[in-house]
């Protein structure tokens, strides 16, 4: 099953904003602030292995989780482990693999309910990858333990769309399911999870679900849109921007140009919570 948001009835383009208007729009307290990290705190790359988030970015969030009323969290499609690597705040929660992945109190990471009876079937679709991604060149097939990445930026592109069409037929003999992103398939298990949830979930947790708290909700790609929607669906206060550099179709609300700009908007709203 392809979970792709591509078709679903996502809305039109979301309204361009600059880093103060952005900051202005998250008055509320307390504070929820989620953030994607590839294409969201730092610019997408040909090999997702060298992706690396700006120092400066990195203190912004540290001053942000320091502020008591604010709470930062990492929704990504990235394993945790990988993320931590990536942002080197200690304290902050971090979700990966789109929802199934949690860390926990303990600074472990944790997988959600249910992935004990898929795992097997997740091995079984890893091994008949190796051989399809092998024969491709440039293509990754990227192991993040509760899910899989075939990542295809530098394929041939007379050879990605037999590649992607691959990666769903293995998913579909394993009882997996499939989303799309920017030049990538995940596979994922058939549980109904992802960065929607999680986000609902945070909320939720951060007492931020009132209309007099703020939720600050960015991401780039095809799966943030899950997020996008819950929100407006659930928390319709909710701030929900797309980092693009280009207008296009999503439920996000607002949309900023680049990675940049989200940092300059983060850091404005760091030192307005610290004054």
């Amino acid at each position: 099953m392809d979970t792709s948001a591509a078709g679903a009835g996502i809305e039109s383009g979301a309204r361009l904003v600059g880093a103060e208007e952005l900051a202005s729009l998250v008055q509320g307290t307390p504070l929820l602030v989620l953030l994607d990290i590839d294409g969201t705190l730092c610019e997408i790359v040909s090999d997702p292995r060298g992706a690396a988030v700006p120092e400066a970015t990195q203190r912004t969030l540290a001053r942000l989780a320091a502020s008591p009323s604010v709470s930062v969290a990492l929704v990504t499609g990235r394993a945790v482990r990988e993320a931590r690597q990536m942002v080197r705040v200690p304290g902050i929660p971090i979700i990966g693999n789109h929802g199934l992945e949690w860390l926990d109190a303990a600074g472990e990471a944790r997988p959600i309910d249910g992935w004990d009876a898929v795992a097997p079937h997740l091995r079984r679709a890893h091994e008949a990858l190796v051989a399809h991604v092998s024969r491709i060149p440039g293509a990754v097939l990227e192991d993040k333990t509760y899910s899989l990445t075939v990542h295809y930026r530098n394929v041939d592109a007379a050879l990605a769309g037999a590649l992607r069409d691959e990666v769903r037929v293995v998913a579909a003999e394993q009882g997996l399911r499939t989303a799309d992103g920017k030049c990538i398939v995940n596979v994922l298990p058939p549980i109904d999870v992802d960065k929607g949830h999680a986000a609902l979930r945070l909320a939720r947790a951060s007492g931020t679900s009132a209309r007099d708290a703020s939720i600050l909700f960015a991401g780039d790609d095809v799966t943030d849109e899950n997020a996008f929607r819950a929100l407006a669906r659930e928390m319709p206060h909710a701030v929900t921007v797309r980092v693009a550099a280009s207008d296009g179709p999503t439920a996000a609300r607002f949309r900023v140009p680049s990675p940049s700009v989200l940092a300059s908007a983060l850091e404005l709203i760091a030192e307005e919570r610290a004054a």
